[in-house]
């Protein structure tokens, strides 16, 4: 019986935590540029489980866009990540200063398939807190 994996490589423990800490120094940075460069051209992101995926480099350039605009000082940790296969996992927590004032503490588990490096299928799950007064 064959898999819709069987075409992609495992990945390997140290290259997804290389690829984890570029996605976190994206985010953080909120550098479009370099968050585009580690998805495919025609890659998924989906932030929620039931939220429809965001698709392609124009829409997650325009993800960071609307992140940068809503967040400023924002900072994330990979408490933990594993390897299956050609997907990264990993429980994540972090924070970040709210436009609109206060700190906005979030928590939550993302899943990476990865293909030559690059992500074609992002998962997220977070929780997140309405933001305390600073």
């Amino acid at each position: 019986m064959s898999s819709v994996f069987d075409d992609l490589p495992a990945v390997t423990y140290v290259a997804g935590a290389a690829w984890l800490e570029a996605y976190r120094t994206a985010l953080e940075s909120c550098s479009g540029d370099d968050l585009v460069a580690l998805f495919t051209d025609d890659a998924e992101l989906r932030l929620q489980p039931f939220e429809a995926p965001l698709v392609g480099h124009n829409a997650i350039r325009a993800y960071c866009l609307r992140l940068a605009e809503q967040h400023a000082g924002l900072e994330i940790t990979i408490e933990r990540h594993w390897t299956s296969g050609p997907t990264v996992l990993a429980a994540w927590h972090g924070a970040a200063d709210l436009q609109t004032g206060g700190r906005q503490r979030l928590a939550g588990f993302l899943t990476a398939e990865l293909k030559g490096g690059r992500c074609r299928r992002f998962r997220r799950w977070a929780l997140a807190d309405h933001g305390s007064p600073t």
